[in-house]
């Protein structure tokens, strides 16, 4: 017992180490050094869908309406945030050896290359010109930065908005929230706090029970033998009869659906016993879903 007390300190204190000397190294200027990336952002990068489809490397799209469209200051204020985070000062590189982050923060004129201006005229005009920006790729290459702010200055009647474009080799969802406190802040214009909770399953039960135990050895076997698996089944990227398809000329269209009460998403979320988002990705699927 000692000894697995001890082994579970020594984890604990090392990652932990590890984690300050990984933010030491975030708030410093490494410009030109290369990092290594996880498998989860060196499969982003590579691209996560089959070859045939010539897709696009996986980009995030976010869209925030504003009343009036902020200033090319206040966005750049934005930006410098975000680059404290080693990836959002970074360009991907891809060598004999692999893929890596590189720093080029010393290259990055902020409202040079991270913030676009486009004037539109009114609401319709400006949902069509996101859709023509979400239609083209992030620029690729070893100088290029891996996220982009767009200002949509409504010069007519309705509403401006701000378009972040970032690629998704940076971070998943939970570490992008993470960064938001450099981004949003309160109404007292304080940095604002977004509380990840520990036990994304909502589960209550915090000992590790021996069926829990059993399942993770299972889902790691699994893993571990997928490659040896038989081949997915036939679909129109597998089907060698089917012509190939280019995603990469697709028209990309963005579906509007109606502004979800915060406490309705609550309360159907406390009566099923689900997510916030369980509830949300539910509601903006089951109509496409049904419509097909």
């Amino acid at each position: 017992m000692i000894a697995g007390a001890s082994y579970g300190a020594a984890v604990v204190l090392t990652g932990a180490l590890v984690m300050l000397i990984r933010r030491f190294a975030a708030s410093r200027n490494n410009t030109g050094r290369k990092r290594s990336m996880s498998f989860g952002s060196k499969a982003l990068a590579n691209g996560v869908f089959p070859a045939p489809t010539d897709a696009w490397k996986t980009i995030i799209n976010a869209l925030f309406y504003t009343e009036k469209c902020p200033t090319i200051e206040s966005v750049a204020e934005k930006c410098r945030g975000l680059m404290y985070y080693d990836r959002f000062r970074s360009a991907i590189v891809k060598t004999s050896e692999g893929c890596f982050f590189v720093d080029i923060s010393d290259s990055i004129v902020v409202e040079r290359d991270l913030i676009r201006t486009v004037d539109v005229n009114s609401e319709d005009e400006l949902r069509t010109k996101v859709d023509e920006v979400c239609s083209e790729m992030l620029p690729d290459g070893d100088k290029a930065p891996l996220f982009v702010f767009y200002r949509f200055n409504n010069v007519g009647t309705g509403r401006s908005a701000i378009l972040v474009r970032l690629h998704h080799a940076i971070g998943d969802g939970i570490a992008l929230i993470g960064s938001m406190s450099r981004v949003f802040e309160d109404l007292e214009g304080k940095p604002y706090s977004l509380d990840i909770p520990k036990n994304m399953g909502g589960g209550t039960n915090k000992t590790l029970s021996f069926s829990a135990l059993w399942k993770f050895i299972t889902s790691t076997i699994q893993v571990i033998t997928l490659p040896l698996t038989a081949h997915d089944s036939p679909v129109v990227f597998t089907t060698q009869d089917k012509p190939k398809l280019n995603m990469k000329n697709k028209q990309r269209k963005t579906v509007h659906f109606p502004v979800l009460s915060l406490e309705w998403v609550k309360e159907v979320k406390n009566k099923a016993g689900v997510t916030v988002n369980a509830v949300s990705y539910t509601h903006l699927t089951l109509p496409t879903i049904c419509s097909v």
